[in-house]
């Protein structure tokens, strides 16, 4: 299993297709996903340019919980599965049966409040 990592979230939706197209034509046997960081407004659009370029695996956090500490741009973060999620059904991708995701998105917002108020006394 291979992921294909922007951890600090500077590739371009475009970037993610010219990288992820090639590789998975010459090894798609394979597994080989992407592990995207990403400013929340640009989340969707990498998303679906690696969809596009043939990836069916993402890696992602409920609630884009978590970062990189090198990304230098405090909005770039995890991409949230729930961005996946509805990127990729926008784009018609076929999904598992999913159940809700909104207990699992009320204690990731728990936790991202608690672990920010606990940095902000620092």
């Amino acid at each position: 299993m291979i992921s294909l990592a922007d951890t600090v979230g500077v590739a371009s939706a475009e970037q993610v297709r010219a990288l992820v197209s090639p590789v998975l034509d010459k090894y798609g046997y394979l597994d080989i996903g992407v592990h995207l960081h990403s400013r929340p407004q640009d989340a969707a659009e990498k998303v679906v340019a690696a969809y596009d370029a043939g990836c069916r695996r993402f890696d992602s956090v409920i609630g884009g919980l978590g970062g990189c500490p090198f990304a230098q741009d405090a909005l770039v973060g995890n991409i949230p599965t729930e961005t996946v999620i509805e990127a990729l059904k926008q784009r018609g991708a076929e999904l598992p049966p999913l159940r809700s995701l909104d207990t699992l998105s009320r204690a990731s917002a728990e936790i991202s409040a608690r672990y920010t108020a606990s940095h902000a006394a620092d």
